[in-house]
């Protein structure tokens, strides 16, 4: 996942994230030209109202950097419980509304929040660090600001993320015992040696074309073993319930080798739970290793896992409008 490509195959691979995660390409950020202190590191700035929901403008202070976001809220009374949107590897905008079905997250009455990642859009800093640590406490930064949101609900925030995310997530909620839930796409539980020769044996990059099939890379991968970063020490310390993922198919990382991992802590008594979709490749999607119909229909699944787990609400304190 951390390996260069060519600049088709970065337009093909954003193409197919459009289409089966949601995240599409964000628009121009709108400038905001005013904005109101309401914790030592974070801003909020421009509210926009909307016929359901309404969006509000976030900067949040993370070591060095400023990072700028959008909240988008549900209509009614909060305060809401919130989603926080973890990236995948490279450069990422915000998402733009109507991606990463918000409209079926705030209908639910669950607040989202996206920001862009460290040196993309108005987010400043150098872009884009292979380093999880940062990239957590980047996420951690922004959960503070949205804990100093009066329409947020401090104790019902949660991550859910994809790809990279999976190494990502587990600092963060380790780090962070308040978050309330995690939900991880297509991560990676594995070592990031064992996730780069995967999918170094299968040619993710060229969707396949001349790699080993998937059951062999995992056996060459189980073979080799474990190198580099490994996530379990901060899985086994995450004590927030977490829902994973998968598609069986995927050739970006090795799916059977991240469950076994994962069902080994559902084992010891964790509030772990990991679905998983045959035919389905990073992208949740089929149609063969970069496929991209249909999309895998994982969402009211995960909102209902979410909605069994979530803290009881605090009185309401504030209305969207």
């Amino acid at each position: 996942m951390a390996r260069p490509v060519t600049a088709r195959g970065a337009a093909f691979a954003a193409l197919l994230v459009a289409l089966s995660f949601g995240c599409a390409v964000a628009p121009e950020p709108q400038h905001v030209s005013e904005w109101r202190r309401i914790s030592p590191a974070a801003e909020v700035g421009r509210v926009v109202l909307q016929p359901k929901y309404r969006v509000v403008h976030l900067r949040a202070r993370s070591l060095g950097a400023t990072l700028s976001g959008s909240l988008f809220l549900p209509d009614g009374v909060g305060p809401f419980p919130a989603v926080l949107w973890v990236h995948g590897s490279g450069p990422r905008e915000r998402l733009a509304y109507g991606a990463l079905h918000v409209e079926d997250l705030v209908r639910r009455g669950i607040a989202v929040y996206s920001y862009d990642k460290r040196g993309v859009g108005e987010s400043d800093g150098a872009c884009c660090p292979v380093h999880f640590d940062l990239l957590a406490r980047d996420v951690l930064a922004n959960v503070e600001a949205l804990r100093a949101l009066s329409a947020v609900d401090p104790d019902r925030i949660g991550l859910l993320g994809v790809s990279q995310a999976g190494w990502v997530v587990p600092i963060a909620a380790s780090l962070d015992a308040r978050l309330a839930f995690a939900i991880v796409l297509s991560g990676p539980a594995v070592t990031v040696g064992e996730e780069s020769l995967f999918s170094s044996l299968t040619r993710d990059w060229r969707c396949g074309d001349g790699g080993v099939p998937v059951a062999a890379a995992d056996e060459l991968v189980r073979e080799v073993g474990p190198s580099g970063f490994d996530p379990r020490p901060y899985l086994e310390r995450m004590q927030q319930p977490s829902l994973w993922v998968y598609g069986l198919a995927d050739i970006h990382q090795p799916s059977e080798r991240s469950v076994a991992v994962l069902e080994e802590l559902r084992a010891s008594g964790r509030d772990v739970e990991v679905r998983t979709y045959p035919a389905a490749n990073h992208f949740l999607a089929t149609g063969g290793p970069c496929g991209d119909l249909p999309v895998v229909d994982w969402l009211p699944g995960a909102l209902d896992w979410l909605e069994a787990r979530l803290p009881t609400a605090q009185p309401a304190r504030v209305s969207a409008r």
